[in-house]
């Protein structure tokens, strides 16, 4: 853990935020979190240090993961479309996500931010790829299906697996790598954040993606 106090010298915060920023996102990659909850996130590991008996006060973690949620912004100048439902009800709260930075706030209290430690754009990326690696093109999924389902996961007797980058699978101790599955970094991840890399790559690529809310059941068709 960094120092239980933030700097008030612009230049000496600059510095610690950068370090902030990058154990945080790490720490959210290797415990696959993509929300944090404030108040928990205070007694975790992440913002407390036993040894010494310190941790970073709440308004503190608050202070870095506001200039997380800035960071980035300016840099990601890409307009989402339109939603695809008439209603727009499944797709429309993820369209400001697609100028977010390196996290989002879910609430206005700032109790809960969601964590980019990939950013929305590189997940997009990915799942263009998947969708190419497996063949997946000219098929329709809903969410739910790439959450859990083919997308995102192989059996041991899927021809698919040896065509994926050791970088994009994670491997599952016990659970379903005991009954020789493996997910990709896509398997169960965060709803709102696959929404988010969703919309991106139908505005970035609208020949590759398709998003859909049919009868209620969100998709996405792939080309």
């Amino acid at each position: 853990m960094l120092a239980c106090s933030l700097q008030t010298h612009d230049a000496s915060w600059q510095k610690q935020y950068a370090s902030w920023s990058q154990l945080i996102r790490d720490y959210c990659k290797a415990k696959r979190i993509f929300v944090l909850t404030v108040n928990d996130a205070s007694t975790s590991e992440l913002f407390t240090n036993a040894a010494i008996g310190r941790a970073l006060p709440i308004q503190s973690i608050i202070r870095v993961l506001d200039r997380l949620v800035l960071e980035g912004i300016k840099s990601q100048q890409l307009a989402c479309p339109q939603p695809a439902s008439a209603s727009g009800r499944t797709l429309e709260p993820q369209r400001r996500r697609c100028h977010a930075g390196y996290g989002q706030w879910e609430d206005g209290g700032k109790e809960r931010c969601t964590i980019y430690w990939r950013k929305p754009d590189e997940w997009a990326d990915m799942i263009a790829q998947r969708v190419v690696e497996c063949g997946f093109q000219d098929q329709i999924f809903t969410i739910y299906d790439v959450l859990h389902g083919d997308f995102s996961s192989d059996t041991g007797q899927s021809n698919t697996l040896g065509s994926l980058s050791p970088a994009h699978i994670v491997e599952f101790a016990g659970g379903p790598h005991s009954l020789g599955w493996c997910a990709t970094d896509m398997f169960e991840m965060d709803e709102n954040v696959l929404n988010t890399a969703l919309l991106i790559l139908e505005a970035r690529e609208p020949q590759k993606a398709a998003l859909f809310d049919d009868d209620e059941t969100p998709g996405v068709k792939f080309f």
